[in-house]
């Protein structure tokens, strides 16, 4: 039985799946969902459907032609600020595809902020160059 490096495989039992399935049908989700989560629990892998929905989500994103860009700042950039980052971040996709923000907060950074579009990496933020600046004075010293 190939359990996929699962060490912990055991065999789903019938009332597993009408509980899940009763559970899917009072959320009101369809046969399609219902099918699927029978088959995730049947294989014995729920613990990993966060995983399988992450794949899911990222191929149905390609599929459209979308390039979703990962932005950090230190603190909620208004809506023209969005829009000008939008614009600068449509220069580093192909003309056919479209730029989808995912904006976080994280005040550590102090200021400015992280981008992250496909497998490009920029931290422009406040705290690295802080950090960056401590490590060279200390390397000096």
């Amino acid at each position: 039985m190939d359990t996929n490096s699962d060490s912990s495989y055991t065999t789903t039992k019938p009332a597993d799946l009408c509980i899940i399935d009763d559970a899917l049908k009072d959320a009101k989700c369809n046969e399609v969902t219902r099918g699927f989560f029978r088959t995730v629990t049947e294989a014995n892998r729920v613990r990993k459907i966060e995983a399988i929905i992450k794949g899911f989500n990222q191929i149905m994103t390609a599929s459209r032609g979308e390039v979703l860009c990962m932005v950090t700042t230190a603190t909620k950039p208004d809506q023209k600020v969005l829009d000008q980052i939008k614009t600068i971040l449509g220069g580093f996709v192909r003309k056919d595809q479209k730029v989808v923000m995912d904006v976080k907060v994280n005040p550590g950074l102090i200021g400015g902020m992280v981008v992250e579009v496909g497998d490009r990496y920029c931290d422009m933020s406040v705290a690295t160059k802080i950090r960056r600046l401590s490590e060279s004075l200390n390397a000096a010293v």
